[in-house]
């Protein structure tokens, strides 16, 4: 029996491939709301187990009857920093806790290439996410810790935040932009984690990063401008701008388009480590992913 948290932009597409595989007997996906299950089709090998990922204890139950817990579930965006530790690693610290007391076989916790940013000062998500690492692989359980790079695909979250960059034919562009990224479709993560899934638990971190590699910059303009006419970047101080934006945030955080932490992406590469898993998939080419997003 498997169990992630299922009503994520991954964990939707995750449930739905863990069903459609033979080696998979049930999978018990953890909804936030009864509603939530509308996403999935009926299946005799699905059920629903209603909770909070911090307040394991109202699963203990289900947890036991458990071999392998993915665990997704993460507070993102532009909530404060309180909240990313309270779900991020507080929340990550407590599902460990109870599935070490309920038996779990393996444990596969989905973090981000963030969590290994040399700079992610500001970056509140990419800190608890790391935190959070520590505590899954220095446990006694079997974990592996999966970080994928730049998720893509149609109404990507963070393809959407990018595509606000853009103003017309400017493209407004913090620092130079020439970060390497290795972007990773949401389609083809969905296949290496139903790979990992699989597999004999191996106490490591695997990076799953896309097909190609190339800068920042010329990713924003492929997800931007779909008619492959030039943008002009308006460049503006990274420095600066991160200082402004974590000073402002505590009173206006809501009104902003970005955060100061998710501006560690304009100055870390985002690239992910060969692996073995996943060596056998076909990735998606950068034509390919932009044509996802633009679908």
């Amino acid at each position: 029996m498997r169990w992630p948290w299922g009503t994520g932009y991954i964990g939707t597409p995750l449930v739905k491939r863990l069903l459609q595989s033979d080696a998979i007997d049930e999978v018990n996906c953890l909804i936030r709301t009864t509603a939530d299950s509308d996403r999935f089709p009926s299946r005799s090998l699905l059920r629903y187990s209603v909770g909070d990922i911090t307040q394991p204890a109202a699963y203990a139950g289900e947890l036991k009857q458990c071999d392998t817990l993915i665990h997704m579930a993460a507070a993102t965006g532009k909530v404060s920093k309180a909240e990313h530790w309270r779900v991020n690693c507080e929340g990550t610290k407590n599902l460990v806790d109870a599935s070490v007391a309920a038996g779990i076989r393996h444990f596969i916790f989905i973090s981000s290439i963030a969590a290994g940013y040399p700079d992610n000062k500001y970056y509140h998500y990419a800190q608890a996410k790391s935190a959070a690492e520590q505590y899954v692989l220095n446990s006694p359980l079997q974990a592996t810790v999966v970080r994928p790079t730049i998720v893509t695909g149609h109404d990507a979250p963070v393809t959407q935040g990018l595509r606000k960059l853009r103003m017309g034919r400017l493209l407004l562009l913090f620092g130079t932009g020439e970060v390497c990224v290795q972007p990773v479709s949401v389609s083809d993560l969905v296949e290496v984690l139903h790979e990992v899934t699989l597999q004999q638990p191996t106490r490591q971190i695997i990076e799953v990063g896309g097909k190609d590699v190339l800068t920042l910059r010329r990713f924003i303009e492929c997800i931007s401008s779909p008619d492959s006419k030039p943008l002009i970047p308006i460049p503006i101080p990274l420095r600066p701008a991160r200082f402004l934006l974590a000073m402002m945030e505590p009173a206006i955080s809501r009104w902003l388009p970005l955060t100061a932490g998710q501006l560690a992406l304009f100055r870390n590469n985002s690239t992910a480590a060969t692996s073995d898993v996943g060596s056998t998939h076909e990735f998606m080419s950068l034509e390919e992913l932009v044509a996802q997003c633009h679908g």
